[in-house]
């Protein structure tokens, strides 16, 4: 009977959780200023002479700044991939993109 209740409980836990992960980052995304059309522009550049579309490429930026923001500065691609790999590997996936 007890193992009963705590697994119940553990599945409660669970579903509250996630419920609640779903609202934080529902309210995050809500305060994220609006793409900055500089940013994406910068990133785009940063890809010229790779073997990707223009529209993939700005696809894949778009995907970054989404994640990370317009206040992440960048003079290099290296340094801005290499600052997230996780959303790099992301939205890389995501957009379609090629090896250069």
């Amino acid at each position: 009977m007890a193992s009963t209740f705590f697994r119940a409980m553990s599945v409660v836990a669970v579903a509250a959780g996630l419920m609640m992960g779903g609202y934080f980052t529902n309210a995050q995304a809500a305060k994220l200023p609006p793409l900055d059309p500089k940013w994406t522009d910068q990133c785009v550049g940063l890809h010229k002479g790779t073997k990707n579309l223009a529209s993939t490429v700005r696809n894949y930026c778009a995907c970054v700044q989404e994640i990370i923001g317009n206040e992440q500065k960048f003079e290099t691609l290296s340094e801005l991939e290499h600052s997230y790999p996780p959303v790099h590997r992301s939205c890389w996936r995501k957009s379609g993109m090629r090896g250069t």
